[in-house]
């Protein structure tokens, strides 16, 4: 009777062991690229760009960059706010946005300000004041502060150029 047994679990064994053999076969085939037939093709002098679909990194930025320019002015603009337009929880959120730029949320919002206003100083005819409460920045020492650790200067030496 134990023979019996023992024969029993051997060739359960090697069953197991050949379906275990058979997967890797069948994984390898499935992951390994076959080899195809090369073609030789005319090369072109002229670089061809192909079109690409945007990588979602891509689609982030552009839908951030959205957000951001529609609520440009808003000066009680919160990070929650911004969650809520990019439809997003918030923890996905603050992860995407380190992820894909390297920094915070309140930074981002701050730093966009900033840069915009930079654009805004340049053209003639907008005070200082007013190019900071367009950004959405009324404290006007705060946004000389914001301003000078960005570019190391202040807005009226940006301005003049």
């Amino acid at each position: 009777m134990m023979i019996w047994f023992y024969m029993l679990i051997a060739l359960l064994i090697s069953i197991i062991v050949g379906l275990l053999v058979r997967n890797r076969q069948l994984r390898r085939q499935i992951h390994t690229p076959k080899e195809e037939k090369k073609e030789t093709v005319p090369v072109s002098k002229e670089p061809v760009e192909e079109p690409s679909a945007p990588s979602a990194e891509e689609v982030f930025r552009t839908r951030l960059e959205a957000a951001m320019e529609k609520n440009m002015s808003n000066k009680n603009l919160t990070v929650e706010q911004l969650v809520e337009e990019m439809g997003m929880g918030r923890t996905a959120f603050f992860t995407r946005l380190k992820s894909t730029l390297g920094i915070s949320p309140v930074e981002f919002i701050r730093e966009t300000r900033i840069r915009r206003a930079a654009q805004l100083l340049k053209e003639p005819g907008l005070t200082i004041s007013e190019v900071s409460s367009m950004v959405g920045m009324n404290d006007s020492r705060y946004f000389a502060k914001c301003f000078k650790h960005t570019y190391g200067v202040t807005p009226t030496e940006w301005k003049r150029g």
